[in-house]
């Protein structure tokens, strides 16, 4: 969704909604806009147009153990993990930003957050994911 126009497999306006879950996280910051104004050429240019993300958000404990390992910091808040793959961790002003520079306005957002204990290991940690819902503004 960030190199080739979406328009080549899928016809412009024709898209009500779309579920990102877990998807912006894996994809670089910088072609993140680019991502999103993709989606915003496919969706129906109406104000029922919907955007559902559900991401990782800053301060995950994740976050907090790729952060202590230097060499595993691309960027802020943007890491590679041990297996090669990327994760980016979200505040609700850098995920409000990217939708609303192209077109969206924020209908809802919220951090979520919860302590999962392994009792095994007698380890609590706390988990924290961001949920967005955007819609395009007025055509």
């Amino acid at each position: 969704i960030t190199a080739k126009d979406l328009t080549d497999n899928v016809s412009q306006g024709s898209v009500d909604a779309v579920m990102l879950i877990f998807v912006l996280s894996a994809i670089s910051p910088s072609k993140m806009p680019a991502a999103i104004r993709n989606l915003a050429v496919v969706m129906r240019r109406s104000t029922e147009s919907r955007v559902f993300v559900r991401d990782y958000a800053a301060g995950d404990l994740a976050e907090e153990r790729l952060e202590s390992k230097s060499h595993r910091k691309i960027s802020d808040n943007f890491y590679v993990r041990g297996d090669g793959t990327r994760a980016y961790y979200f505040t609700e002003e850098v995920l409000r930003t990217l939708f609303e520079a192209e077109g969206f306005e924020t209908v809802e957002m919220q951090v979520k957050e919860t302590e999962v204990e392994n009792r095994a290991r007698k380890l609590k940690m706390d988990r924290r994911w961001i949920q967005a819902h955007f819609r395009l503004r007025d055509p």
